[in-house]
């Protein structure tokens, strides 16, 4: 396997972890309730494999997220192309989280501060090219 080169997956290269706090029944009430390994389940509301480019034949076969203690995460994405399968892996941190959203920061510089929301074992994001990813623990 290869490393994904940058062009080729636009906005995927940006998700980060997403977290929330809650005081209710049904959401989580801190970053430890969060904690843990997730699964990406559907891109778009489609379940995976997803194609993100048909030119480029682009697609998300698997994707993993851990959300780390310390305000870290980890990410890794199975993505298959014309020139055969890469994988993608991204680290970073997480800010300051509120019950509607987090932020984070990728460790890549020049990489923009994101926003998602996280809550009952479902993890959102919406990348910046509108791809609307979705894990669940």
């Amino acid at each position: 396997m290869k490393r994904i080169r940058p062009a080729l997956l636009t906005g995927l290269c940006v998700l980060a972890v997403l977290t929330a706090c809650s005081d209710d029944n049904n959401g989580p009430t801190g970053p430890a309730d969060t904690v843990g390994n997730y699964t990406l389940t559907t891109v778009n509301g489609l379940p995976l494999p997803y194609t993100v480019s048909q030119a480029l034949g682009t697609i998300i076969r698997q994707g993993q997220m851990s959300i780390l203690l310390g305000n870290t995460y980890d990410m890794v994405l199975e993505v298959s192309d014309k020139n055969g399968d890469d994988t993608y892996l991204e680290t970073g941190s997480w800010g300051t989280f509120s019950i509607d959203s987090i932020s984070f920061v990728p460790e890549r510089q020049g990489s923009p501060a994101y926003r998602g929301t996280v809550g009952n074992g479902v993890l959102r994001a919406v990348t910046p090219d509108g791809l609307a990813l979705q894990f669940q623990k």
